[in-house]
């Protein structure tokens, strides 16, 4: 967030993120694109699974010689753990072939039944949907199989215990009838009557009817248990097999818009949260409540190409393209403010400066110098950065011996200014050789007449004078002119750091005539949506 106005609105509102996005467009575009990629790798990167599911209907299954209208109740939790067992899964392994193993066909497999029901479903998932299917389905095939064959053999094995039953009884009965006859022949044919004897045959026959009595009944209970056999329904079957199944995650489609839309979302939201937390002096508001005074003017960015040696004054320059012509236009328009403060302040002699190095602080004097000598002023330019002086190069002039700190220093040649080719009306003072106290020379009663003397020859005097908060030179020079204006870098300069620039000024009995926002983006930077694009910019740059 900027420099902060109390009379602000405290919510944000649409603009205030469409700002933040412009000005972090690049930021916005990279980590949506970022988190885009991670979608589209995870989706490249990740394992797909299918379920298959397939579900058996459990009846109830003779367990041995009990009542037939009286089968044991289904207990589907045990029957889940035969569903899970070895031998279902060997008879899957068998009918699925293609070397398929008992331990691969249990794998990844649940088997889930709903409570109050008789139905068992075997759950698969494999990152094959054929496979998936084809597991599932044997394996409820596999169990089925094996559920009906042991009912079957519970059945077999009832059915034989009765007739091992009928035949010892049928066996028992027959050895009775050989022993009764053999007593009858005994004792028809003795002399006597044998009392012993006839006791015996009787015993016999009681024997045999018993025989006769338990045979009748096992006879019935093998009819009846065969009868059962015959009308019982299977001990399982199938309800229903799987088709092939589709992938029931996310597809891959709504993870990339997913992916998209929550980088976005995260740009966004990240880029508003700088915005909000960032201090730096972006807008005209926040400058002026920063250093007290009104902006003059807003500098484009013109490239980078642009802010290095003399093609960064445009003013003399030749180039054609729209961003020069929009930088020229906003240095005629900041010609014309400062203008209008010298006729309404009669204020002619003014201190260029900046909060810190590298703002552009002698770019703009050196074009806004040109540009006022354009329009027919007689102007004079003094570079007086001396430290690290500039103008000199942009102007493509060279830093003779003489020049402002040799005259400073005691020097009595006053002919030390230059004249710029293409801008008749400018004339240029040199730094000249970098002295050991620059601050202490224009702090001097010298460089004060100095300025009186330029003031009184030419209409405007600017002062290229190094940054404040960098060294104490500009305020030691702002003493001795009518205002300093102040160039700030809309992308870099804190509005921290202006208040303690307008601060120093101030102290040092200096007057903020205005400030100058430069790299100003807030025009869009002229393109096709851009609302101060005008069409006299193309003609401009074909002429």
């Amino acid at each position: 967030m900027m420099y902060e106005n109390p009379d602000a609105r405290d919510t944000p509102g649409l603009e205030d993120y469409l700002s933040a996005i412009r000005s972090r467009w690049l930021m916005v575009v990279l980590i949506t694109a970022a988190v885009a990629a991670l979608g589209y790798l995870y989706v490249q990167t990740r394992t797909v699974t299918v379920e298959a599911r397939a579900e058996v209907l459990v009846n109830p299954a003779p367990i041995g010689r009990t009542d037939p209208n009286r089968l044991p109740d289904v207990v589907l939790e045990r029957e889940r753990g035969v569903m899970n067992s070895v031998r279902v899964a060997e008879l899957a392994a068998v009918e699925l072939g293609s070397g398929q193993s008992a331990a691969g066909v249990q794998r990844d497999v649940d088997v889930e039944f709903e409570p109050d029901s008789d139905i068992l479903a075997v759950l698969v998932k494999r990152t094959d949907a054929e496979l998936a299917r084809d597991t599932a389905n044997e394996l409820a095939r596999a169990y089925v199989t094996l559920r009906n064959q042991d009912a079957d053999a519970i059945d077999a094995e009832v059915l034989e215990s009765l007739d091992a039953e009928i035949a010892l009884l049928e066996e028992r009965g027959t050895e009775i009838q050989d022993e009764r006859e053999l007593l009858n022949r005994q004792a028809t044919t003795g002399d006597t009557f044998n009392q012993s004897l006839n006791q015996q045959v009787s015993a016999l026959n009681t024997d045999f009817n018993q025989v006769q009595i338990e045979l009748r009944n096992i006879r019935a209970e093998r009819s009846q248990a065969f009868r059962e056999q015959q009308t019982r329904g299977d001990a399982a079957e199938v309800l229903q097999l799987e088709d092939i199944p589709d992938f029931a995650g996310i597809g891959d489609r709504t993870i990339y818009l997913g992916a998209l839309l929550a980088g976005l979302v995260a740009a966004i939201s990240l880029a508003w949260l700088l915005d909000r937390l960032d201090r730096t002096a972006r807008e005209t508001d926040d400058v002026e409540l920063a250093v007290g005074s009104k902006v003059l003017g807003s500098i484009p960015d013109f490239g980078l190409g642009n802010r290095s040696g003399s093609s960064a004054v445009v003013m003399l320059g030749t180039g054609k393209s729209n961003k020069i012509q929009r930088a020229r236009e906003a240095f005629r328009r900041l010609r014309s403010s400062v203008q209008f403060l010298s006729a309404s302040n009669e204020q002619t002699s003014f201190v260029v400066t900046s909060a810190r190095p590298g703002e552009g602080k002698s770019v703009t004097i050196t074009n806004l110098a040109v540009a006022t000598a354009q329009g027919g002023s007689d102007v004079v330019l003094v570079s007086a950065d001396m430290r690290r002086p500039m103008v000199e190069k942009l102007l493509s002039l060279p830093n003779p011996e003489n020049g402002l700190s040799s005259y400073l220093g005691g020097s009595d040649r006053s002919d030390i200014a230059l004249r710029v080719d293409g801008a008749p009306n400018l004339t240029v003072v040199p730094s000249g050789p970098i002295p050991a106290n620059p601050g202490e020379l224009l702090a001097s009663k010298r460089f004060g007449e100095f300025i009186d003397t330029l003031k009184g020859q030419f209409d405007y005097v600017f002062i290229d004078a190094p940054p404040v908060l960098s060294t104490a030179d500009s305020m030691s020079a702002a003493v001795h002119t009518d205002g300093v204006i102040v160039v700030v870098d809309s992308q870099h300069t804190d509005t921290d750091e202006l208040l303690r620039v307008s601060s120093e000024i101030r102290r040092a009995g200096g007057t903020v005539a205005g400030a100058v926002l430069n790299k100003d983006k807030s025009d869009g930077g002229g393109g096709i949506f851009s609302r101060d694009r005008y069409a006299y910019e193309r003609v401009s740059a074909r002429t």
